[in-house]
């Protein structure tokens, strides 16, 4: 095991495609077919302070097998990840990784990892429940653990546990890849008598005002009703501070058209956050923007199809 390495990009990209869909999935939240340039620079280019990762080499080969990495998100708190090749998991690796990167955070000044988990299922709630730590389930699917890694050593090794567990397929996500094309399937065929008069409308950090919000600042006032914003996030890939700016954005948009808003962070792809939320909101409609095939995405795939074919509702995509 070592730092990762700026020159360790073709390495990481070769790690990555080695992995099955399910370990992409469970590391970043969100289906990840490929990585980009974009987030091959910012896996690599690290300043080991705030932001470190650490790699574990098959020593006959070199090949990157495993990767732990922390981003701090605060003065003494930061938030992990780990992600093991399927091929070397339940072998340990998991666990000595996320050993030395809790001793590279306390190195740093870090002293508290914050974990997003997926755990829909009852015995993952039960297993979180017995960690004796703070967690809490916010709006959605998504679960939250905070592990004070100094001075509690039991802590920390139960904290290694889950997070090994997660990477290795122990603890099931929220939303494993074939859940996810079964949605629809799951929430059941619409009621249209007990839908509620809201909207629900994506938001991407960098593709601020797109169609979608503009069509959605246009029939919200005209129909009277209220807005749900989403925005999808990979954990330790894209910003919360940029998606959290851009809900505000399109909050505010909105607002000034004396539409009642609610904003909506969720580590999913965007379209099961938007398929989640429109579900949970009992929405009406859902608007979204037609793919721009020219465009620079932030997450991959075909987003306008996939909430059209997996949304419990009217789906209205914009141009």
């Amino acid at each position: 095991m070592r730092p990762i390495e700026a020159s360790d990009r073709d390495a990481l990209r070769a790690g990555f495609e080695r992995l099955s869909a399910e370990s992409r999935y469970r590391r970043f939240f969100t289906p990840m077919p490929t990585l980009s340039n974009r987030d091959l620079d910012y896996l690599t280019r690290v300043d080991h302070h705030d932001h470190e990762a650490l790699v574990a080499l098959d020593a006959p080969d070199g090949h990157i097998v495993g990767v732990a990495r922390f981003v701090r998100t605060g003065p003494n708190e930061a938030e992990p990840a780990i992600v093991v090749a399927d091929d070397w998991q339940g072998r340990g690796l998991g666990r000595r990784l996320m050993g030395a990167l809790a001793d590279r955070a306390l190195e740093e000044g870090v002293s508290r990892f914050r974990a997003p988990v997926l755990a829909e299922n009852e015995a993952a709630l039960r297993m979180l429940g017995g960690l004796g730590e703070y967690w809490q389930r916010p709006d959605g699917s998504e679960v939250e653990v905070a592990i004070e890694l100094a001075p509690a050593p039991t802590d920390r090794r139960t904290l290694m546990r889950l997070l090994r567990s997660a990477a290795e397929g122990g603890l099931s996500p929220a939303i494993t890849l074939l859940d996810r094309l079964g949605l629809r399937a799951r929430y059941g065929p619409p009621d249209r008598a007990a839908l509620a008069n809201t909207i629900v409308v994506g938001v991407e950090p960098r593709r601020r005002g797109g169609a979608a919000l503009r069509c959605a600042a246009d029939l919200a006032p005209a129909l009277g009703s209220s807005v749900q914003v989403v925005a999808g996030r990979r954990p330790l890939l894209d910003s919360d501070e940029e998606a959290e700016e851009a809900l505000e954005a399109a909050a505010r948009t909105l607002r000034e058209r004396g539409v009642e808003v609610d904003v909506h962070l969720r580590s999913l792809d965007a379209a099961t956050a938007l398929v989640h939320v429109a579900a949970e909101r009992k929405a009406r409609l859902v608007i979204v923007g037609a793919s721009e095939p020219d465009a620079p995405r932030i997450l991959p795939g075909d987003i306008p199809g996939a909430v059209a074919r997996l949304a419990p509702c009217d789906v209205l995509i914009a141009r």
